[in-house]
């Protein structure tokens, strides 16, 4: 095997490995990305009193319960 047929042939697999990459990003570059989640604020005297973590969604629990009113400093 000639060395300049050697070299040749890996020439061709890493720009194709590079072409193919290339094609892959861009396609990926074009979808759209996930809908964000809509955000909340709490209103003034809201707290969350609870968290439910399940799978696939983190749920809060939002009220206006003071269920400890002992202050920690």
């Amino acid at each position: 095997m000639n060395f300049m047929v050697f070299l040749l042939f890996w020439y061709v697999v890493v720009l194709g490995l590079f072409l193919i990459q290339l094609v892959w990003n861009r396609w990926r570059a074009g979808k759209p990305a996930r809908p964000q989640e809509p955000r909340i604020a709490l209103k003034q005297g809201e707290t969350i009193v609870g968290v439910a973590d399940q799978p696939g969604a983190v749920q809060f629990y939002i009220g206006t319960d003071v269920v400890d009113e002992k202050s920690y400093d």
